[in-house]
């Protein structure tokens, strides 16, 4: 005797709804335009690590600038090309107080290899 298979109408349409539920339940962020904050006591971002992180994922839409609170930040940074960048849709690193001497970004390398603090990777 053959067994015999059900079959769930509609199996198709329920497998679809879940598979198109679970794409569109992923966050999604939009590109980023307008000014931001980098600061370690809190700002949209704490880092220029974690800023251009967000650049990199989500590239911008239009001109972005950073105001960065005054400190001393010891990072490693390297900025590759951001996708949306252009002439027109710049990103700019500026001290939010308005004097560039109140930001340090400094980073002790330890291999010649590494020897930078910032470094821009196929950025135009």
């Amino acid at each position: 005797m053959k067994s015999k298979i059900f079959t769930f109408p509609g199996r198709g349409i329920v497998i679809i709804f879940f598979f198109c539920f679970s794409i569109l339940s992923l966050p999604l962020k939009a590109q980023l335009s307008g000014v931001k904050t980098i600061n370690p006591s809190g700002g949209n971002y704490t880092s220029f690590t974690a800023a251009i992180t967000d650049l990199t994922t989500q590239g911008i839409n239009g001109p972005v600038i950073f105001n960065v609170a005054s400190g001393t930040y010891n990072e490693q940074v390297v900025i590759p090309e951001i996708t949306g960048a252009s002439a027109v849709n710049t990103i700019v690193f500026q001290s939010q107080s308005g004097d560039s001497s109140q930001v340090i970004l400094s980073y002790n390398s330890t291999s010649a290899a590494n020897n930078f603090t910032l470094k821009l990777n196929n950025s135009d």
